[in-house]
């Protein structure tokens, strides 16, 4: 009996020795997050991949990736260095709208009609305009002449302080898209708020190098009045006196701009990278005036972001402006 009970005694000892082992856990396993939690943080992984968010050009699609993060992310319809006016849809460029949730687009008569009429016919895809949250500047009162059609300049992106208020409206419609994520796109935008007002300083800082009386150019088409209206920069009526860079000038134009220019003593026309120059250059070559290329008002670059692009272009205009008042 005494031997069958130490058997039966070392029997209970050994399965209370195996309970404990089970139940112990390697400490520095505690302090670690489950695969779950690490979901739960968006830390590291794209959680609302699953969600497919289109925008009309590249610069919408940084802004959206700039506060998406590692939440979700966006691709721009129109390709990096290409000209939204002039862009038409290709068959995966269907295919990519049609499988799309969102499409974020600029609004304002922006897109061509090629978007418009496709988002007319699917009422599925959401479509969020932005232009309409920044105030827009009257295409009417740019050109000073009435029943002028066109309604809104749309190129708000050359004022930063704008695109904040379309950073707030980003926010607000991700948070709708994605609820769970509301508190990291909060926390995204503070972030690159910060950076697009730090954009604006250094603009306003930039242009107070040119002389006050140089503060002056023209451009091929409309494009940069929102430029002018935030930093007292006054911009003749373009050589195109249109928002849309494909619609061309007429002779009248061409005349007008060339007698702008003697009157105002312009020294300089800023000609675009995504359009054709030629008017732009046979205006300089009647007034003898610096033609300067490269200036980018439409899209990005590939790898570019918009504050990129933004002190790309106040590069090349404080730079060739000062050169001519030497």
């Amino acid at each position: 009996m005494l031997s069958s009970s130490k058997s039966i005694n070392i029997l209970i000892l050994f399965l209370l020795l195996l309970l404990i082992a089970c139940k112990s856990t390697d400490p520095e396993k505690k302090l670690m997050p489950s695969e779950g939690s690490k979901l739960e943080l968006g830390s590291n992984v794209r959680q609302g991949s699953n969600l497919k968010i289109m925008s009309s050009t590249p610069i919408i699609a940084d802004w959206i990736n700039q506060i998406g993060g590692t939440r979700l992310s966006a691709n721009s319809i129109v390709p990096h260095s290409v000209n939204p006016h002039g862009y038409q849809l290709g068959a995966k460029d269907i295919a990519k709208i049609t499988e799309s949730n969102h499409v974020f687009t600029v609004g304002l008569n922006y897109e061509g009609q090629w978007l418009v009429k496709f988002l007319d016919n699917h009422p599925d895809i959401v479509q969020v305009a932005l232009g309409t949250v920044v105030s827009p500047l009257q295409h009417e009162e740019i050109h000073q002449h009435r029943n002028k059609k066109g309604g809104y300049d749309p190129h708000f992106w050359f004022d930063p302080n704008r695109v904040i208020t379309v950073i707030k409206k980003i926010v607000d419609e991700l948070s709708k898209i994605d609820p769970e994520g509301s508190d990291f796109y909060q926390s995204q935008a503070l972030q690159y708020v910060i950076e697009l007002e730090k954009l604006d300083q250094y603009m306003f800082m930039e242009l107070e190098k040119i002389p006050a009386d140089k503060r002056k150019f023209m451009t091929e088409h409309e494009s940069l009045r929102y430029l002018a209206d935030r930093y007292s920069i006054e911009i003749l009526e373009a050589v195109i006196p249109n928002v849309n860079s494909e619609v061309g000038p007429t002779p009248k134009n061409l005349v007008a701009a060339i007698e702008s220019i003697k009157q105002h003593d312009i020294q300089v026309i800023f000609l675009e990278s995504s359009t054709n120059d030629s008017s732009a250059k046979r205006v300089a070559e009647e007034t003898g005036i610096k033609a300067v290329y490269g200036l980018n008002v439409e899209t990005l670059t590939v790898d570019q972001t918009y504050i990129d692009f933004m002190k790309s272009n106040l590069r090349t205009i404080v730079s060739n402006i000062i050169e001519t008042t030497h």
